[in-house]
């Protein structure tokens, strides 16, 4: 790598960094931060542009959206929901796909088939259709969008946990904790699974943008949290009827989810570049 690529990787990184830690920062604290409450409507102020714009003031500096609601409160605040509903599914679906791959992986046999014709029907289910039957079935909580995100998107964990334990389990450290007698629960945690654990890193962070996009097109269907709570995807649906006369409530809402979602991926394309010597080729 040259040292202007390496520069602009390093920048790159740090920007990345920087947005990430804006976004948890909102995530956590955006309810104090905001300027206004989100919720709070001003019929008088309906549609009112940026600030930039004429007839735009620094009062409300994204403008304000349909029913008077300040669109930069409505963005911190609805952070908190992207934040939660991607670091919950995450985590959910993470600890049982890692397991399930854990599990087949070193078994093998019948297990492995059985754990992998599971997650080839589960592949073979659209994910939106899936989501609008069970959330339907449910009701449009926050809760029952965690719990559905987290039961479709426990695949890719698996069938890759499952591929490295297949080759893990013939390496000779493995075959010396099997040979003295040591229970399989603790091969899987203390030789196996630390093994493994930059590629669950990878995953994990890719997943993360990858749910927030899932939490706000089910929102933007009405199929997440329900108003007068602020998310990213109500706010672009909101604001989509009046696109034609004012771009801002859908346009900023939208921008939020681009930039948060590309700076995941950036994160999981470097974190695998510097632990897999071969994805730099």
């Amino acid at each position: 790598m040259t040292l202007l690529n390496l520069r602009s990787a390093n920048l790159k990184i740090q920007i990345t960094l920087f947005v990430l830690i804006v976004f948890v920062i909102l995530g956590l604290f955006g309810a104090w931060l905001a300027p206004y409450d989100p919720t709070q409507q001003d019929l008088s102020q309906a549609l009112a542009p940026p600030f930039w714009h004429a007839g735009g003031t620094t009062a409300h500096l994204l403008g304000t959206a349909p029913l008077g609601q300040d669109i930069l409160s409505g963005i911190m605040v609805g952070a908190q929901v992207s934040l939660l509903v991607s670091l919950c599914a995450v985590a959910l679906s993470g600890l049982f796909g890692v397991f399930i791959g854990l599990v087949a992986g070193y078994r093998g046999g019948w297990v492995d088939t059985v754990c992998m014709r599971v997650a080839d029907i589960q592949l073979s289910i659209p994910f939106i259709l899936l989501a609008i039957v069970m959330i339907g079935a449910m009701g449009p909580k926050l809760s029952n969008v965690i719990f559905v995100i987290a039961v479709t998107n426990w695949v890719t964990y698996a069938k890759v946990v499952r591929t490295e334990t297949m080759r893990l389990r013939e390496r000779d450290f493995v075959k010396s904790a099997r040979v003295s007698a040591t229970p399989t629960g603790l091969i899987l945690l203390r030789h196996i699974l630390p093994n493994v654990i930059n590629s669950i890193v990878v995953i994990a962070t890719l997943d993360i943008g990858k749910v927030i996009i899932f939490e706000s097109g089910l929102s933007f269907l009405g199929l997440s949290v329900q108003p007068p709570t602020p998310s990213w995807g109500a706010m672009l649906a909101d604001g989509r009827k009046y696109i034609s006369i004012a771009y801002w409530p859908s346009m900023f809402p939208g921008i939020a989810i681009f930039v948060v979602v590309l700076c995941f991926n950036f994160l999981g394309n470097f974190l695998r570049t510097i632990w897999d010597p071969q994805s730099k080729h």
